[in-house]
């Protein structure tokens, strides 16, 4: 019987195929590849919504992790220091480098939990002087991170965002090609004006890599955590689960809630939006 692990590794199969293809190999578009099988994976398990494939994405990353215990390493939950730092400024000094400069290093990243008590242990706040949170520190996960820099950033641009890097450890590093540690690379981006002149100095920037046998990894756990759904319920592979979206996403956690913006209020006290006189909701009425 098909089942998705069996789907999903048609997909990996593929992917490995163009990361070693030609002798050089297509970083690029393997992980493409391999994202938009962790996006299906999701897509089977839960109810489609409107904007949620950021979040759907994270969820299932976070989900199948869970499913998987152990045997997935990196945890991609855990926080990239460098993106937290380049997102908050402010903890510069609270998580010093110990990175060694102009190479591929491995990360000094910690968990969720570690990286909030020592913000608390020092007094830490962000900017506003309100604390940090998960939702803070979460946004840095590899989870989110691997959908925002890599996966958006092929989908929409045809490349990796700057922060990311596309590097083929194929190439660079044979002795590291079956490697699952999640890695950064020293860079310099040169900073443009809305002319493309250059302005000021090049800019030194860390940019992750996620290793292709880590993707994979993670792929599959999608897929076996979507079978194990799937066989708890007694669906066969074709019938997506139609999970309901969950009420708070695990990348969702201690976001601030959003301030509502005020109605107004007709004549008669109907709660009305857009044109004076308009009741929200309702269709607007051509002019005679």
């Amino acid at each position: 019987m098909e089942t998705c692990e069996a789907w999903m590794e048609r997909k990996l199969l593929a992917a490995n195929h163009l990361l070693h293809s030609l002798g050089f190999g297509y970083y690029e578009e393997a992980a493409l590849v391999v994202c938009s099988g962790i996006s299906a994976a999701a897509n089977f398990y839960w109810v489609e919504s409107a904007r949620t494939d950021k979040l759907r994405f994270s969820e299932i990353l976070y989900r199948a992790k869970q499913h998987a215990g152990e045997t997935i390493e990196p945890d991609p939950t855990r926080i990239s220091i460098s993106a937290l730092k380049r997102r908050f400024p402010e903890i510069q000094g609270l998580f010093p480098d110990t990175c060694k400069p102009l190479t591929m290093v491995e990360a000094d990243d910690l968990s969720e939990d570690e990286v909030l008590a020592r913000l608390r242990a020092a007094g830490r706040n962000k900017e506003d002087g309100t604390e940090f949170t998960f939702y803070d520190v979460r946004a840095q996960s590899y989870a989110n991170l691997l959908y925002v820099k890599v996966r958006c950033g092929l989908v929409h641009e045809g490349a990796v965002a700057n922060e990311a890097s596309a590097d083929n450890e194929f190439l660079s590093m044979p002795g590291r090609l079956n490697s699952r540690t999640v890695r950064y690379v020293s860079a310099f981006q040169v900073m443009l004006d809305e002319d493309d002149e250059e302005t000021g100095e090049p800019k030194h920037i860390r940019q992750i890599h996620f290793p292709m046998p880590w993707l994979c990894d993670m792929a599959r756990a999608c897929a076996r955590f979507v079978d194990a759904e799937r066989e708890e319920r007694g669906l066969p592979f074709w019938n997506n689960l139609r999970q309901p979206w969950p009420v708070e996403p695990w990348l969702e956690v201690g976001r601030p809630k959003r301030k509502e913006k005020p109605k107004c209020k007709c004549a008669d006290g109907a709660a009305t939006g857009g044109k004076d006189g308009e009741v929200a909701g309702s269709p607007s009425r051509p002019s005679a």
